[in-house]
């Protein structure tokens, strides 16, 4: 277990779920990558996959201060249990002095708790990694983060009293930041001081429009601005030329991709639920699309055009709810496809171009209603996961006898 002090390349932050909870686990680079964790009474355990065999203690590494059994165990439990204690959850205004029991907690969530409460942990634990932070009233900016300087990630999830990104600049190591349901934030331009962000989510945020200063943000890897209703003009992403991933899916208001097709080094992009974009061609310049999901206009010649100009490239395509789609013909050039979602595509009768997909291993064709034949699909070998929930043409004789067949497959048809 390492002490030293993070560098971007040395760790990495990564969520756990255990016993219907998440946890957040920061892994250094030298540590064993398999491992085991499990969850007890509010604490986190971790052991290495070969003292797990052999039987050795587990390291307490994460504790849950909102659980009373877990406040119990850490007043009575000796430094030498507390000090590999990495991850620390606090919800509501925590005893500070409990928390400080805690030697030198790295990454830490906190659930309503107040600006004050905040400032006091960022002062007393000024070499946090990570902060996770939900429905804090109060918080209005960032400058109570001034002295966690080492920071590399931080979201900010359901803080409706927030409204100003000031101060985020001094967080100058920081790599990844995530905005989350704060429908009060619409100046960005304190973004444009993060000069090290690699990784920007903004979800759900209503009120932001302008991305002038997410387009300075020149060392972005992957962004998604999703589920804001005010975005509307993209053109400022068009200098974000090391951009791997683009997430602008359910933005009703987006109606111009045409600067996309400057981003070449583009591997994935969605844009699921833009309803209003109505030409998509400057997708078809992206000569290093992997991945795509589609907007819902999307007509029969242009799903032919797509499918000749990424023919091979294009492993994961996501056409959900493309209701305009009736010929899926085009799909056949796609040779390198691995997974397809046609689900909601309604107008789709004749599947038999999906035959030449002989590397499919993901297929969703929930609510295709009108398709009534499954025989296309028999041959497909590498079939993993197969949807037919809503599929009300085909008849349960089809799916049973495809099951027989597809053993290998997980077929879900209710």
């Amino acid at each position: 277990m390492s002490s030293s002090g993070p560098k971007n390349n040395d760790v990495k932050i990564r969520e756990l779920n255990i016993g219907h909870t998440s946890w957040y686990w920061c892994h250094y680079r030298g540590e064993p990558t398999k491992a085991n964790f499990s969850l007890h009474k509010g604490i986190l355990y971790f052991s290495t996959y070969l003292s797990f065999r052999i039987g050795a203690k587990k390291i307490p590494v994460g504790i849950n201060l909102s659980d009373e059994q877990a406040q119990q165990w850490l007043l009575e439990a000796p430094k030498k249990r507390r000090k590999y204690l990495r991850t620390v959850k606090v919800s509501r205004n925590m005893d500070m002095e409990l928390l400080k029991k805690v030697p030198n907690p790295q990454l830490l969530e906190c659930m309503a708790v107040s600006k004050e409460h905040l400032k006091a942990i960022a002062h007393h634990f000024p070499k946090l990694i990570m902060l996770y932070i939900s429905s804090c009233k109060g918080l209005n900016d960032f400058t109570v983060f001034a002295e966690t300087a080492p920071l590399l990630r931080l979201t900010v999830a359901d803080c409706e009293d927030l409204k100003d990104l000031g101060g985020i600049g001094k967080l100058d190591q920081l790599s990844t930041f995530e905005l989350v349901n704060c429908d009060n934030v619409w100046e960005m331009d304190p973004l444009a001081y993060t000069a090290n962000l690699v990784k920007l989510e903004i979800l759900n945020c209503n009120n932001v429009c302008n991305l002038k200063p997410v387009g300075m943000l020149t060392s972005l890897r992957s962004l998604t601005v999703s589920r804001c209703k005010q975005v509307k003009d993209i053109s400022p992403l068009k200098n974000l030329s090391h951009l791997l991933h683009l997430d602008l899916s359910d933005c009703p208001r987006l109606t111009n991709v045409s600067h996309i097709s400057e981003l070449q080094s583009i591997r994935e992009l969605h844009l699921f639920g833009c309803r209003n974009i109505k030409d998509i061609k400057p997708l078809f310049r992206l000569k290093n699309l992997k991945k795509l999901s589609l907007p819902p206009k999307v007509s029969d010649e242009e799903l032919r055009m797509l499918c000749i100009r990424h023919k091979n490239n294009l492993v994961e395509l996501d056409s959900r709810s493309c209701r305009e789609i009736n010929d899926i013909s085009p799909l056949r050039e796609l040779k390198s496809l691995r997974t397809l979602k046609l689900a909601g595509c309604n107008r789709i009768e004749n599947i038999s171009p999906l035959t030449e997909l002989t590397g499919l291993e993901h297929l969703d064709m929930a609510d295709c209603w009108n398709v009534t034949d499954l025989q296309p699909l028999f041959k497909l070998n590498n079939l993993k996961n197969l949807f037919l929930g809503g599929c009300e043409g085909l008849d349960q004789k089809q799916i049973q006898r495809f099951q027989d067949e597809n053993p290998e497959c997980n077929v879900l048809s209710d």
